[in-house]
């Protein structure tokens, strides 16, 4: 399945996040009859494109959703359209979203936002009684290292061109037979990756832009913010500094919190998984998430 772009053979070091997971699969897949196991496989090939076929196929998912969700209707089919072209091409769908909808001032003014709001997270550290020293310096660098993305990638044409340059549709092609073309187009871009080194500023994890949301990445110790957050009520350039600080500088926070939380804290400022805590203070920190 990964071929051209890689192979797995024997001695490849897998990392396996729930190893009890693993071990009870096992016994489950042992006991569990074939025919069933078969059947399952073909259920989730078969769930999962229902929503491309026809009325008939889909209204007997509509009964099952109702069953199982309560769900008693689909939503309209323009809406259907808008959530699976997002879904399947949010390169694309960011790209027409930040070209019609932002002001290139936005990124300036974020990008300014973030650093005061970064300056003055580490000024808080410095007054945290329960650090030590040694981990004070390492949580102030953390913090420091902390990039922000805000990709101006989507304005550039060249880099559209290039990342979609081995996608094609067909207009002969059924609506089902264009979103196997897009979701093994995904794939292939995900399995092409897998012998890269990381790569820590790649616009294209950032360019899902034309959500309402902001996220923080342990693996890269970065952060992203989406065209969709950076307007409205939480963020406009043309009002008052403070009413942004108070609206989108607190997302802001909440996003850099996120690098000292259960799973962020295990992380160092390179992304790495490290354990840079001192025992002393970690058992602090744990009593006081108790």
């Amino acid at each position: 399945m990964l071929k051209p772009h890689a192979e797995v053979d024997d001695n490849e070091i897998i990392n396996v996040d729930v190893p009890s997971y693993t071990s009870e699969f096992e016994k489950l897949i042992n006991i569990t009859p074939n025919r069933v196991q078969a059947n399952y496989v073909m259920w989730r090939a078969v769930s999962s494109t229902v929503e491309y076929l026809n009325d008939r196929i889909r209204d007997r998912q509509l009964k099952y959703l109702m069953t199982q969700k309560g769900q008693t209707k689909r939503e309209s089919q323009p809406i259907e359209c808008i959530i699976s072209v997002a879904e399947k091409l949010p390169v694309a769908i960011g790209a027409l979203y930040v070209r019609n909808y932002v002001s290139k001032d936005v990124k300036k003014n974020a990008v300014q936002m973030i650093s005061d709001i970064q300056n003055q997270f580490k000024k808080i550290l410095q007054t945290v009684d329960w650090m030590d020293e040694g981990i004070r310096k390492n949580a102030i660098e953390k913090v420091a290292a902390i990039a922000s993305h805000i990709p101006d990638e989507l304005l550039d044409d060249s880099k559209l061109e290039e990342f979609y340059e081995k996608l094609q549709f067909d207009e002969n092609s059924s609506y089902l037979e264009n979103i196997m073309d897009v979701n093994l187009f995904n794939e292939e871009y995900s399995f092409s990756q897998l012998r890269k080194p990381v790569n820590k500023t790649d616009w294209v994890l950032y360019a899902d832009v034309a959500v309402i949301n902001a996220r923080y990445y342990p693996l890269k110790n970065s952060m992203s913010f989406t065209a969709g957050i950076l307007q409205d009520a939480l963020f406009n350039i043309d009002r008052p500094k403070y009413l942004n600080y108070g609206a989108i500088g607190f997302v802001i926070g909440h996003e850099i919190c996120h690098s000292f939380d259960d799973i962020g804290r295990k992380f160092d400022k390179d992304g790495s998984v490290v354990n840079w805590w001192a025992s002393s203070t970690e058992k602090k920190y744990l009593e006081k998430v108790d």
